[in-house]
């Protein structure tokens, strides 16, 4: 499926659920942008010898780790090229009967409150609070 920059999808799923797609392409420059820094994240260690056979998994960057041989550990440049069709995308599943707009509008002022309140804390210290038995 081809993607122009702010075009949203309604897939419906089982039930009353369904999945909204949404596309922007300054999110997809960014995305791009954090795969790249991942790969050279990775790069780097490889050549420096700090992988080890316990990195190869699937969370963040290390999903382009490949284990070939014994103990050679390599990325995956394939995989690497094929999550650069995900960039831009982003996925909500609701089961809400709002329409697509409104959902992503919602998640946008929940992000501007998230910036507001991360702001407002600043430097703030945090203590401890312990229930009394």
């Amino acid at each position: 499926m081809e993607f122009s920059d702010g075009m949203t999808v309604s897939i419906e799923k089982s039930g009353n659920t369904r999945l909204i797609v949404n596309y922007s392409a300054s999110r997809a420059k960014k995305d791009a942008y954090n795969r790249k820094r991942g790969l050279a994240r990775l790069e780097k260690q490889i050549k420096s010898g700090k992988l080890t056979k316990s990195h190869i998994n699937n969370r963040g960057y290390n999903k382009y780790l490949t284990l070939s041989g014994d103990v050679v550990i390599e990325i995956d440049y394939e995989k690497y090229n094929n999550d650069g069709r995900w960039d831009g995308i982003k996925g909500y599943l609701t089961n809400t009967k709002q329409t697509k707009s409104i959902l992503l509008n919602m998640d946008e002022e929940q992000a501007e409150l998230y910036r507001m309140v991360c702001k407002n804390f600043q430097g703030v210290p945090l203590r401890e609070i312990r229930k009394e038995s």
